[in-house]
């Protein structure tokens, strides 16, 4: 049975209908393996907290009004994850056109490099998450994920309630972590293979490599997998 908003939280939402998992969820995230998940038909069978290095991780945040009413227009969804350390600026990648009326909002944290599409102009919010869950120590870490926004993150206020949710990541599993190190690098690539790059003028490997290793020698939240030398 479906639940107009406003009887939970906002008068402003009376022509909107949400179902009783988003009602009961108001201000949460939550997350799924399963891509193709509708937030408008989810149950709490389709979501969990414990996940695996090398799965999908996919996040939905229940608002309690369509994201522009709260956030305003042009004001991008950004998130941030926080455990060992904090990760943010995220930028929600494919954010788009009908997204800012809905009042949820979908970002990937975790994914196989065959199901990632780059986004032009997008801050790799997804290759940003990976990149932090790959550089946790091993043990099992409830990794905090909280909403966010453009103003938010680059003013220190964002309008509205505060959304949050967690999860359970098992970074003691080592084939696990290498597997998503490799889907990672896969993504990064075609991350580059989306956008124009500088044509490179010289070519020599050992230069490039040693140009890579000492970036990645600074503990920074992307992971650098090759140099072009100008």
């Amino acid at each position: 049975m479906g639940i107009p908003i406003h009887a939970c939280q906002k008068q402003e939402l009376a022509n909107v209908t949400v179902n009783d998992f988003h009602a009961n969820h108001i201000n949460t995230i939550v997350f799924t393996d399963n891509l193709s998940l509708n937030p408008e038909n989810a149950s709490a069978s389709d979501f969990k907290t414990d996940f695996e290095p090398g799965q999908t991780i996919k996040a939905i945040a229940f608002l309690d009004n369509p994201y522009e009413k709260i956030y305003g227009a042009s004001n991008d969804p950004h998130f941030e994850m926080n455990d060992d350390y904090r990760a943010s600026d995220l930028v929600v990648e494919g954010f788009q056109g009908s997204d800012w009326e809905k009042p949820y909002v979908v970002f990937n944290i975790s994914l196989n490099a065959t199901d990632y599409q780059p986004t032009p102009n997008d801050n790799a919010g997804t290759s940003k998450a990976m990149d932090y869950l790959v550089q946790l120590t091993p043990r099992t870490h409830n990794v905090k994920v909280k909403l966010d926004s453009y103003l938010g993150v680059f003013n220190g206020y964002s309008p509205g309630s505060v959304v949050t949710g967690s999860f359970n990541f098992n970074a003691t599993n080592s084939a696990g972590m290498d597997k998503m190190k490799r889907e990672l690098i896969a993504i990064k690539d075609k991350d580059l293979e989306s956008v124009s790059l500088p044509k490179a003028q010289m070519s020599n490997s050992a230069y490039e490599k040693n140009l890579v290793d000492v970036f990645n020698s600074i503990r920074m939240a992307e992971t650098f997998t090759r140099a072009i030398i100008g």
